[in-house]
């Protein structure tokens, strides 16, 4: 489960998924065993003009800690230089760039990354304003599939989280999982892609 949104993704519009080369050295580059080190997924061009795009993904803004900034930004700008490719260093759950722990890290290391989160990393992921929800939608089909066949009861141990995420709903007017997307996503592109927050610190 813990890459499933990598798999979801890397199946749309589409984009490539990188598979993870397993064993003592999962960095090391090589063009049969590990064409693409750091990499989660790719989005080959579509059009004549276009260069590659290679995206590093992760599930929140937490997910790596400042330290690991150096170590991503590096394989990102390696990737960029070898395959003359555009890079990406997506967070999906995140409303802003504010207090990003990994971004200046990468950002010094791959001068070129584009740092996304939320809305703005599923847009350039998927190609559509509907990605986040599509995942969402898979997310809850594949929980309440894994419940079924064990025989766990995902209503009796959610029943206290439900009732927060309605009564959250009702004091933002809107659809139940509209705010859990809203609440987890949202924001102003400006706060969320790199490109336009750095321009504006200028």
């Amino acid at each position: 489960m813990g890459h499933l949104h990598e798999d979801v993704l890397g199946l749309m519009r589409g984009n490539v998924r990188v598979p993870e080369p397993r064993g003592k050295d999962q960095e090391a580059f090589d063009y049969s065993v590990n064409p693409f080190p750091g990499a989660d997924l790719i989005q080959p061009p579509t059009q004549q003009g276009e260069r590659l795009r290679i995206h590093q993904i992760k599930s929140k803004t937490g997910s790596a800690k400042g330290g690991d900034g150096k170590r991503l930004g590096d394989q990102l700008q390696f990737l960029s230089d070898h395959y003359s490719a555009d890079i990406f260093y997506d967070a999906l759950v995140g409303n802003t760039l504010i207090g990003h722990r990994s971004k200046r890290g990468v950002e010094k290391a791959a001068p070129s990354v584009r740092v996304l989160v939320g809305q703005a990393a599923f847009y350039q992921l998927t190609g559509s304003n509907h990605g986040a929800s599509l995942l969402l939608r898979l997310y809850q089909e594949a929980f309440l599939s894994a419940a079924q066949v064990t025989g766990y009861s995902i209503d009796v141990v959610t029943e206290t989280i439900v009732e927060h995420f309605k009564q959250k709903s009702l004091e933002m007017g809107e659809g139940f999982l509209e705010s859990i997307l809203e609440t987890s996503t949202g924001g102003s592109v400006e706060d969320q892609d790199s490109y336009l927050f750095n321009g504006r610190k200028r």
